[in-house]
């Protein structure tokens, strides 16, 4: 969904996403990458073949040791939004290209009970919307039912096969 939101999103956006097996490489491109790169060893060095210049930003699910390739990757004031839990993390590194690690989660306002609560409501209304009007899709490729101890078994193994 990133990967439509951001376009939809932010105008002129290039989106560079990973993806090493050929399908999912077609599934991201369906999604609106403009180009892919490898993920794992390959990354910067792939990355850098796309974009010599480096990138503005990164949105990392899988960020557990990815540190030194995000910093060479991410130009000078670039950002990292991370929604994964890589562990501890030194981020002293950052600091010569002044970067910003951002954390997402998504339920953050409802478990601090923030103030602005309601906008998760309005940020969910307006995702709506895009998917009502087409200008994102829904990226569910397949439902499991009944919602039940075996078929959340079966989503996991579907999940940790790739």
């Amino acid at each position: 969904m990133v990967i439509q939101l951001a376009k939809a999103m932010v105008p002129g956006m290039r989106v560079i996403a990973s993806a090493n097996r050929d399908e999912s490489r077609q599934w991201v491109r369906s999604l609106g990458a403009d180009e892919t790169v490898r993920h794992g060893e390959a990354l910067g060095e792939d990355v850098l073949r796309v974009a010599p210049e480096g990138v503005d930003c990164i949105f990392s699910t899988n960020s557990r040791g990815q540190l030194p390739v995000f910093v060479e990757i991410l130009k000078p004031f670039g950002q990292i939004v991370a929604i994964d839990d890589p562990g501890a993390l030194d981020v002293a590194p950052l600091k010569a290209k002044s970067l910003t690690w951002h954390w997402e989660l998504m339920f953050t306002r409802s478990l601090f009970q923030t103030q602005d609560m309601i906008e998760q409501h309005s940020l969910l209304n307006r995702i709506a919307s895009m998917v009502d009007a087409g200008a994102i899709r829904s990226t569910l490729t397949q439902t499991l039912n009944p919602n039940n101890a075996e078929s959340f078994r079966k989503a996991h193994a579907i999940v940790a096969s790739g």
